[in-house]
Parts: C-alpha cells; sequence; structure tokens
C-alpha cells in the first residue's frame, strides 16, 4: 500500500490510498484504490502526523471519512 497527499485547489484534503492489495485490512474494510481519506474520527487528516495521534488500543472505534470518485462515505472500524 501506498499513501500520498491529496490536494485540491492547492489546498491539502485528505490522503489517496494506492496500491490497496485484495484480502489486505484496508481492504476488508472497505478501502480502496484511490480513495482520498479526509478524516479520522473527525480530525482533518492533511499530514500524515495527524493520523499519529490517534488513539491505537483494542476496542477503539476509527471512523474514517472518504472520497470515492465523486462520493463521499464514511466507515467505522473496530481495532483488535
Amino acid at each position: 500500500m501506498r499513501i500520498v497527499p491529496a490536494f485540491e485547489n492547492g489546498q491539502a484534503i485528505g490522503m489517496k490510498l494506492f496500491a490497496v492489495r485484495a484480502g489486505s485490512g484496508l481492504a476488508r474494510v472497505g478501502l480502496c484504490n484511490g480513495d482520498v481519506v479526509t478524516r479520522l474520527n473527525g480530525l482533518a487528516l492533511t499530514s500524515p502526523d495527524a493520523a499519529l495521534s490517534l488513539p491505537k488500543k483494542p476496542g477503539n472505534a476509527v471512523v474514517i471519512e472518504l472520497h470515492r470518485a465523486s462520493a463521499q462515505g464514511r466507515i467505522t472500524v473496530h481495532l483488535r
């Protein structure tokens, strides 16, 4: 998997996913190649450092907000 910053009108809007493999953890929760993750638990994902501040303990939920093609979506993942 590869993650790169995504920009719109010169502003960072999130992180774009590439090379998401079938059967991987990301694919199992519903993420796809080309998805742009814009928020994690309501926190704008405008830099890779923003994701590092999230709680990563088993049992925590992470709400992923994303853009896919021209649609917006939300996925909730419960960490194990």
